[in-house]
């Protein structure tokens, strides 16, 4: 399914943080959010997931409109979900954890079925964590429990995904395992991603952000650019590509002004 939304304003705290967005996510295209620190992104994402109502604008997922014709339940049934934070203090499993994304599809007090369990069983397969299933979750590395609340979400089967800088805190490999799951599941999907070269190898669209305004949207190759980045973040940009990978590589250096000065 294709997620769009127009003309979004989010007030918190009295203070407008998102301002006038515009947004498009294809079906099964991967779209990062990039931007500084308080650029509106988490803000944008929690009114896309129906978590902060917007105080104006519209979130349609095809033609249904998020807010006026779903309800909670029936949102998160369509648009799975990855936030910034959670519990380390679970005192489940990992299976059980990410059996409660299938809490949505089953009222207050009927038991999970066969067909459940084998779908929980498929996300965890899914995301390498089969075999973790009767590990206690407050006992996995970060890396670890990002995996199992991928597969929680997997396990909502979703029309879209959205994550809110899943990749905070991990380690090298552990974002780019991420990173590479997400990419392969196909899944219309929304990211806000502080790791620009993450977002230059993965995304098929980016988003950019400064101020609760976008400043650039569309293909990721046209958005990511060097002079754009430059005027956005405030440090030197180069853009190459990765001999590894052949994906595009960013790489940063502090603002020349500062590098000027330190020389001299």
């Amino acid at each position: 399914m294709r997620l769009s939304a127009s003309g979004i304003h989010v007030v918190r705290g009295g203070r407008l943080v998102v301002s006038g967005v515009n947004l498009e996510a294809p079906e099964g295209s991967v779209v990062g959010l990039v931007g500084p620190n308080g650029s509106g992104k988490s803000s944008l994402l929690r009114a896309l997931y129906r978590s902060m109502k917007p105080r104006s604008g519209i979130v349609k997922v095809d033609e249904v409109n998020v807010w006026d014709d779903l309800s909670p339940r029936s949102a998160a049934r369509i648009i799975g979900v990855v936030g910034q934070e959670h519990s380390s203090d679970f005192s489940f499993s990992v299976r059980e954890v990410v059996a409660t994304g299938r809490t949505p599809h089953h009222s207050a007090f009927s038991r999970l079925g066969e067909i459940d369990r084998d779908i929980v069983s498929a996300a965890l397969a899914r995301t390498g964590m089969h075999g973790f299933g009767s590990r206690l979750f407050a006992e996995l590395s970060g890396g670890e429990k990002q995996r199992v609340m991928l597969a929680r979400a997997i396990a909502q089967q979703p029309s879209v995904l959205v994550l809110d800088e899943p990749t905070n805190h991990l380690d090298i490999r552990a974002q780019l395992e991420l990173m590479e799951l997400v990419a392969e599941l196909g899944t219309t999907t929304i990211v806000a991603i502080h790791e620009l070269a993450l977002a230059a190898a993965y995304c098929d669209y980016v988003c950019l952000l400064s101020g609760g305004v976008v400043v650039a949207t569309g293909p990721t190759a046209e958005v990511l650019t060097e002079d754009l980045l430059s005027e956005v973040f405030g440090v030197q940009v180069h853009l190459g590509t990765h001999p590894l990978t052949g994906r595009p590589l960013l790489s940063f250096a502090p603002p020349l002004l500062h590098t000027k000065e330190a020389v001299s």
